[in-house]
């Protein structure tokens, strides 16, 4: 059927289009792809075994290989095996150095149909002019991680007809379903790609700066036991050790010269001091693989702060590859809002999954450090390689702070105005009001309520001043209760409220109510999968993103139970 369409359209993207509108999908329920729809109708596996396909193959100097068990008369009764089709999992061999042999299944196309597909297939290759190469040139550093904020569909680049006046090519964002369905099944907004593309150095450096937040923790993150000099406990545990060796050996000087009669005494105490210093022993093994476990999250955040302040700086210079690296690194998603604006989720908790594809052919040195005395380009150089190599220990640099509610939520950036844009709703921006009145009547200033929630006074300003938002709950109950909040009269921002009735329990209640296991659920919400799992096994904070998503849910499961309930009172 499809070959016969093919016939018709003589193109795949009118089959794509096709298979698309009329709900055509793959065996695992998704839709075509045009590469998909090229590999099925040039696979001489559904072709038959006739002559129009003998003379095809043996015009490109290939040979069928036929059994003499009839298979050999080309009478269409079977069909096709090709083997040695391709060089690896991505690279195609040439169409001559296929093997391809008559097989005992039934053919399903006429050869006759089978050999026009593949002239039209061979035509239309001709007349393919690729524009990868020219963006090559260019800082197109989102492709293959921007998403449709409508379908959530991948965006894909494509060029304008009218080029920049310096030579340079126009190009902009699209989402695939869009293009395939012909605004059909997506309506979601074009974004310019250069005005994006062309922002990103300074989004990162806006956003880890040496004063933000994250920043800071990671700095906090990167400072060892050793060198802050918190090895008291473990020094203090050797000193006893070495006391009670002292003590063990003078009792045993001391038993030379005592009466028979105390010895036991003496013996019983040689026994307690040992069996003390084999319990220190056990501790000091806990405590080295905790510090063990320290340097390494040290190394890791030192590694991060490296690439911070030297591929930063550097970010203009570098391949288009080693872009694309850093910025899947430091961004776990993005999606087009409109025309001119980007929402962008930061830190990927998820790095160990993105690099099954983007790193699995590199060759990794995992001895390579990072040293501050060489050139930043090799420092650039090095770090792209050890991403791969460090890829969980960075995700779980990243969801430790996360968890301390720092770049939970995702950013929208304006391309246009070159800013990110931070939409308060009148709750919000009354709760900061009511911090702001309160702080006064308790007659404190900036500095001092800021060194009591334990960050700098710089920071604290944009919570009041309406640019940061009050979304962590720690901060938030530890503000009402340092300026004696009337949490009914200044109206607790619903966000906090959610979090303060211990949802992770909740869903955990429901989920067992309902006979619903991780995956269901992450399915009902529109979350991933590991993300539940933390709630539930970690007790993650939940993101306002996802209260949203859980209060649509409940508003409909309500309406759901009201319908029911009016089913049960009609007679």
């Amino acid at each position: 059927m499809r070959s016969d369409k093919y016939l018709e359209f003589k193109s795949l993207s009118q089959l794509e289009y096709y298979c698309l509108v009329n709900n055509i999908k793959t065996k695992r329920g998704k839709n075509f792809s045009k590469f998909t729809l090229k590999i099925i109708l040039s696979n001489p596996v559904y072709a038959k075994n006739d002559l129009e396909v003998l003379n095809f193959f043996n015009e490109k100097g290939l040979n069928i290989y036929a059994e003499q068990d009839g298979r050999d008369k080309f009478d269409g009764k079977y069909g096709l095996l090709a083997y040695n089709k391709r060089k690896n999992s991505k690279l195609k061999k040439n169409f001559e150095d296929w093997i391809v042999a008559v097989g005992l299944h039934e053919g399903f196309i006429e050869g006759q149909k089978w050999v026009q597909v593949q002239r039209i297939l061979e035509a239309n290759r001709q007349d393919i002019r690729y524009k990868a190469a020219t963006f090559s040139k260019n800082n197109v550093v989102f492709s293959g991680l921007l998403r449709c904020g409508s379908c959530h569909d991948r965006m894909k680049i494509a060029t304008s007809s009218k080029d920049y006046q310096n030579g340079d090519k126009r190009y902009y964002y699209i989402c695939e379903k869009k293009i395939k369905s012909k605004g059909l099944f997506c309506k979601g907004n074009n974004l310019s790609g250069r005005e994006l593309d062309s922002s990103i150095v300074n989004i990162l450096k806006s956003v880890f700066i040496p004063n933000s937040e994250v920043y800071k923790e990671l700095k906090n993150m990167a400072i060892s036991k050793k060198e802050i000099n918190q090895n008291e406990e473990v020094d203090s545990l050797r000193r006893k050790i070495n006391k009670n060796n002292e003590e063990i050996r003078n009792l045993v000087e001391k038993m030379k010269y005592i009466d028979i009669e105390i010895i036991d005494v003496v013996n019983t105490e040689i026994k307690r001091l040992k069996k003390e210093n084999e319990t220190i022993e056990q501790k000091l093994c806990i405590l080295e693989k905790e510090g063990k476990h320290k340097n390494n999250e040290s190394d890791t955040a030192k590694f991060i702060l490296n690439i911070i302040n030297n591929c930063f700086d550097k970010y203009d210079e570098l391949t288009l590859k080693d872009k694309k690296d850093i910025l899947n690194m430091f961004v776990e998603s993005a999606y087009v809002i409109n025309s001119h604006s980007v929402e962008l989720n930061f830190l990927n908790t998820k790095l160990e999954q993105t690099l099954k594809k983007w790193y699995y052919n590199n060759n990794l040195n995992e001895n390579d450090k990072l040293e501050g005395k060489e050139h930043k380009s090799k420092q650039v150089e090095k770090a792209t390689i050890e991403i791969c190599s460090k890829s969980d220990a960075i995700s779980n640099i990243f969801k430790k702070v996360k968890d301390k509610g720092i770049l939970v939520e995702p950013l929208k950036y304006d391309t246009e105005k070159r800013t990110f844009v931070n939409e308060f709703t009148e709750k919000e921006k009354e709760f900061a009001d009511y911090v702001k009145e309160y702080r006064e009547a308790n007659k404190m200033y900036k500095k001092d309520l800021a060194k009591e929630l334990g960050m700098d006074e710089s920071t604290y300003i944009k919570y009041e001043n309406k640019r940061l938002k009050f979304q962590n709950q720690d901060m938030v109950n530890k503000i009402i209760k340092i300026l004696g909040m009337n949490e009914e009269k200044v109206k607790v921002p619903e966000y906090i409220k959610f979090l303060n009735t211990n949802p992770n329990e909740k869903i955990k209640q429901y989920m067992k109510e309902n006979n619903l296991n991780i995956r269901q659920f992450a399915k009902i919400v529109k979350v991933n999968e590991n993300t539940v799992a933390s709630w539930i096994n970690k007790g993650t904070q939940i993101s306002i993103q996802t209260f949203n998503k859980l209060k649509k849910m409940e508003k409909k499961l309500e309406i759901k139970k009201q319908k029911n309930k009016g089913n049960e009172i009609e007679p």
